[in-house]
This record gives C-alpha cells, structure tokens and sequence, in this order.
C-alpha cells in the first residue's frame, strides 16, 4: 500500500518499517528458513517454511493472530513436515497456495496445494514437479494458479484451479 516496507534484514526476522517516517515499527521474530507473504489488503503478513508452521501475523500491531502447526488430514493431502518454498494470496485474499516438497517413500515429491484463506480448507492441489517452484501467483478470478523458477524446467506453468491439470506451459526464463 506505500505506507510500510516488509524487509527480511536477517534470518528469522521480518522489519516493518514506517516508509514515511523510516522508523521500525515492528520485528517479527520468524523461523529463519521461511518464505513470507502479505496479504491483497496489506494487514497481515504470513510466514512459512522449515519448522512446519504457518502463522499470520497483523502487520498494523506486530502480533500473531494464528498459528497452524497441524492441518486435519482430511482437509489437506501435504503433512506439515513438508518444507513449503512459495506462498501467494489471490487478489481477494480469499484463496492462499503453497508449493511444498514431502518425502513419501523415499522420493522427494513436489507439489502445490491451495486454500480457503479463513478456514484453510483445501480447495485442491496439483503434484508432479521436478523441482521445487520459486514463484507462485494465484488468480482466482481467471481461476489460474501460475507457477515459475527452476521447478518448472525454466518456464511458467499455468493450472487451472477447477481442474487441478496443466493449461498452458511458457518455456525461458522465469525469474
């Protein structure tokens, strides 16, 4: 929104600076291997990655607003002992995706998964990457999840939500 800037300025802590008056406003102590998103609205912040915990935080107060250290095995197909390496909101901010990696059976299986943001009930998920995605957009209106980086061969991947199948592949670079 232009009033605050998000900065991871080390490992394990999100800064949330003031952008008009440059002062911190919070630190936010997080697991030092997470990925970090914001949601459309620019009030919460989500953190997660290798200690199998997802939590939202307020960003207006600093302070933690939940904790999600277990999903219901009927409301979610990845264990929370998966390493999640992307995470995106819909432009609502009623939908959030993860890509993750799990190991099952000794293979390493790639996989993005996404849900309803409030009640973090899957709404679907897609498995078959050979590699872990590095970005990852949701589209919620068009229905798309785009995914890109070096899970997807050096390309950009389109799926579509209602399907959970590929629709489209761009081959290059996508970062």
């Amino acid at each position: 929104n232009g009033k605050k800037i998000i900065l991871e300025n080390k490992p394990g802590e999100v800064s949330i600076i003031d952008v008009q008056s440059k002062k911190l406003e919070h630190a936010i102590q997080i697991n030092p291997k997470s990925v970090i998103v914001t949601s459309p609205n620019n009030n919460e912040l989500v953190s997660a990655g290798s200690d199998n915990t997802v939590r939202f935080w307020d960003l207006n107060s600093g302070k933690k607003t939940r904790e999600i250290k277990d999903l219901s095995p009927e409301d979610v197909s990845f264990s929370m002992s998966s390493y999640i390496s992307s995470i995106s909101y819909n432009s609502k901010g009623d939908m959030i995706a993860f890509a993750y990696s799990d190991i099952t059976d000794g293979k390493i299986k790639y996989s993005i998964e996404w849900f309803n943001s409030k009640s973090m009930k899957s709404l679907g998920n897609y498995s078959g990457e050979q590699k872990p995605a590095s970005s990852l957009m949701v589209d919620r209106e068009s229905n798309l999840l785009i995914l890109g980086g070096y899970g997807t061969q050096l390309g950009i991947k389109c799926f579509d939500l209602s399907k959970g199948s590929q629709k489209a592949f761009f081959p290059g670079s996508a970062y």
